[in-house]
């Protein structure tokens, strides 16, 4: 099986590869020359830098299971939007997207912290930790 497939390679590599030229996912046919081999230019570097940032997985579950569980669900939503955005190519909405349910997660820590203290000095207030 092996050599089966390193003389398949071998075959693809010197006489199929080079008469296509891959633009795009679409193959263009060229001459029988060989193909040039792609070099990483500034251009491309600017392109993998506006990619999508990635969305706030893991800080969005862990506010909705521990802190304001309405908040929480907003900001999981957002990143599943974020995510069916990148898939869908379309790095601007995702971006988006991702900011938003970034902001959330802070959003949620903040009013779960807010809400723990309310309900703690209701409890206080109220005489809930005292020892009579």
């Amino acid at each position: 099986m092996g050599c089966l497939w390193g003389k398949f390679m071998s075959t693809f590599c010197a006489e199929i590869a080079p008469t296509y030229l891959w633009r795009g996912g679409d193959a263009v046919v060229r001459s029988s020359r060989p193909a040039k081999v792609p070099t990483m230019t500034s251009d491309d570097l600017d392109v993998q830098a506006t990619s999508a940032p990635a969305a706030p997985w893991l800080g969005a579950v862990l506010v909705t299971a521990f802190g304001f569980l309405p908040l929480g669900i907003f900001a999981v939503l957002m990143c599943i939007r974020s995510d069916r955005a990148r898939v869908a190519g379309e790095l601007a909405a995702a971006a988006a997207a991702a900011r938003v349910a970034r902001r959330l997660v802070w959003i949620t820590v903040v009013v779960a912290v807010i809400v723990d203290i309310a309900v703690v000095g209701v409890l206080l207030a109220l005489g809930g930790f005292s020892s009579r």
